[in-house]
């Protein structure tokens, strides 16, 4: 779980010194397109992985919905 944390830290970092780069760039057409898209494509890998998981070891103890 620590290695989770600490690696969440510096995913989150990266996200937004590219953000910051695009900003002092004067992008901010792909600033916006690259918020949308980190986080679109992140929700749907979390339910590609759920749906991934319940298809292949038929666990189904946390229900999402």
């Amino acid at each position: 779980v620590t290695i989770g944390c600490i690696g969440s830290f510096a995913t989150f970092s990266t996200f937004t010194l590219e953000n910051m780069n695009l900003f002092w760039d004067s992008e901010v057409k792909l600033i916006l397109i690259n918020i949308l898209a980190s986080n679109v494509f992140g929700i749907l890998f979390v339910f590609a992985g759920y749906s991934h998981q319940n298809y292949f070891f038929n666990y189904r103890s946390m229900k999402m919905f």
